[in-house]
């Protein structure tokens, strides 16, 4: 059978001159020709699994310790001794470098990965729309906050101050100083959380789990810190801060006290930190009792982003917090007695500030440098934040470009003044449930903003005008305290139970800020409406006559 398919092969291709078998020329050279083929991927294949091999080998034993038998084997029994040793380590934590940007460091720290510098472009400086007089009643501005140029500050009448209130309606409702006032259409651009008026609600000297859960939101605020550096020129490095200084007093529970106004005070300084300012002056009545509880607020915010400690003839004060200049300084009584207030600590602050600025421009550097440390070149400090212990700021590092801008014009911008509310999911566990909000019902849902997100969530103004207040009077009558507070006294009307005045204002949480649930109202009962993660990244103005400056 065999001889006889040779056969037929063989003469099949007799004519077609056949040679070894049968292969013709043609025939030959094609077989050639894929065998060739063939052969070339075989050697390409076995080369590229040797270098899968070696580059798999070598990221293995990138991972692995010392003491790990090193090997260049592709067996399965040598890959899982591998893999399992892998696994159970951690990246060694690298070698901080000084010229790594925020970016590499914060990648540093987080993951253990050593990168480039972020080659992305910054983000473009966040359009912020103002509010004016034409929207806003004189009480809507009322945060015992303000930021506004040194030359503006300086022009303002302070020794026609009367009452503590006066330190903060002066600087715009004084004169011609009305026109001057703005404030942001988006509250999460430049607003404060006030926090005294919780504790009045809730009464924490004799109630331990107010207490407690407010000590802590309050420390967890400051030991987020390093979650916010500050670039290396903030547009309000040339900002004094100045905040008038009065702690809290119990007699029956004085220590609880300290550690409310050092847990409060330590919270403000680090959202100035946050915001880039470049020194913070705390000024009080009470010297060196006032000055122990200043330096115990510095030094919980030194631990979380670190300072400098320098000899004062009080001893070893600390001077720096991350960035940012910190002082204590004495007022002095006759700045701050009034006609209508023996101690107007306000006052006293803005008074000794604005003669140190007179100090320095005189060349008197003693004077000066209490209130403007080092920096007494008359020139350097270009504006000035007047605010409370208690009262920490909000804002966005993409916004606070247009503030200085709006400052720079001769603008007076004022905080919204958020206010806070107790309710059950900050305080849960207090037995009298007359004290908070349940967290139940009209009161259930909490909104959540994050004001810095790629598409930040926004707290827009209701802009229905100055008189639109929708818990206040007529829409609800008065019960002889602040409106917010009707419902939470000793004396409970039955029509106050329900808090139906407080239902027209959604309930929001900050979530870059200290945390406690808050009325998304000013204290004036003024509204803001919460959106979350819009693409339109700035709220509308009401109207064409606000002013966008």
């Amino acid at each position: 059978m065999i001889k006889s398919r040779r056969s037929r092969r063989g003469n099949a291709s007799s004519s077609s001159n056949s040679m070894d078998g049968g292969w013709n020329k043609p025939s030959l050279f094609m077989g050639m020709m894929i065998g060739m083929s063939a052969m070339a991927m075989i050697l390409r294949i076995r080369d590229s699994t040797s270098d899968l091999n070696y580059w798999n080998d070598l990221m293995i034993a990138s991972t692995t310790n010392s003491d790990t038998p090193s090997t260049t084997s592709t067996s399965t029994s040598t890959r899982t001794l591998h893999k399992k040793n892998s696994v159970q380590l951690r990246p060694a934590h690298p070698a901080f470098s000084d010229t790594w940007d925020d970016f590499q460091r914060i990648e540093a720290e987080q993951t253990g990965r050593v990168v480039g510098p972020r080659t992305d472009p910054p983000l473009p400086d966040r359009m912020v729309h103002f509010l004016d007089l034409t929207q806003l009643a004189e009480h809507d501005a009322f945060a015992a906050s303000w930021l506004q140029s040194r030359e503006q500050f300086q022009s303002m009448k302070l020794d026609d101050i009367g009452i503590c209130e006066d330190a903060a309606f002066f600087a715009y409702s004084k004169d011609d100083r009305w026109s001057k006032l703005r404030m942001t259409a988006d509250w999460l651009d430049f607003s404060i959380e006030h926090l005294s008026k919780w504790y009045v609600m809730m009464n924490p000297y004799d109630n331990e789990i107010p207490l407690q859960n407010a000590l802590k939101k309050l420390e967890h605020y400051v030991q987020r810190g390093p979650q916010y550096p500050v670039p290396k020129e903030p547009a309000l490095q040339q900002t004094i801060a100045v905040i008038a200084f009065m702690a809290y007093k119990n007699k029956m529970a004085q220590e609880k006290a300290n550690q409310l106004t050092t847990r409060n005070l330590a919270a403000t300084v680090e959202s100035l930190r946050r915001a880039g300012m470049g020194r913070v002056v705390v000024v009080g009545m009470k010297g060196d009792d006032d000055r122990k509880l200043a330096q115990e607020a510095f030094a919980l915010v030194q631990k979380s982003v670190g300072s400098g400690i320098q000899q004062t003839k009080y001893g070893s004060d600390i001077t720096q917090v991350g960035h940012m200049q910190v002082a204590f300084c004495d007022g002095r009584p006759e700045d701050s007695k009034t006609q209508f207030v023996d101690v107007n600590v306000p006052k006293a602050a803005l008074v000794g500030l604005r003669n140190a600025f007179l100090a320095a421009e005189r060349g008197d550097v003693d004077t000066a440098k209490p209130f403007l440390g080092d920096n007494t070149t008359p020139d350097y400090w270009k504006y000035v934040y007047l605010t409370e212990p208690d009262s920490i700021l909000n804002t966005r590092p993409h916004t606070l470009q247009m503030l200085q801008q709006s400052a720079d014009l001769g603008r007076v911008i004022v905080p919204h003044r958020f206010q806070p509310i107790p309710h059950e999911t900050d305080v849960h566990g207090t037995q009298n449930r007359d004290l908070y909000l349940p967290h139940a019902g009209d009161f259930y849902g909490v909104i959540e903003l994050d004001a810095l997100s790629l598409h930040p969530d926004k707290c827009c103004d209701e802009a229905k005008g100055p008189k639109f207040k929708p818990g206040l009077p007529p829409n609800f009558p008065d019960c002889g305290n602040f409106w917010y507070m009707c419902g939470f006294t000793s004396h409970i009307p039955k029509t106050e139970r329900s808090h139906d005045r407080l239902k027209q204002y959604k309930l929001i949480r900050l979530l870059q800020g200290t945390q406690f649930v808050l009325l998304a109202s000013q204290e004036h009962g003024r509204r803001c409406l919460p959106k979350r993660e819009m693409n339109d990244n700035v709220c509308a103005l009401p109207d064409v006559k606000a002013a966008s400056s």
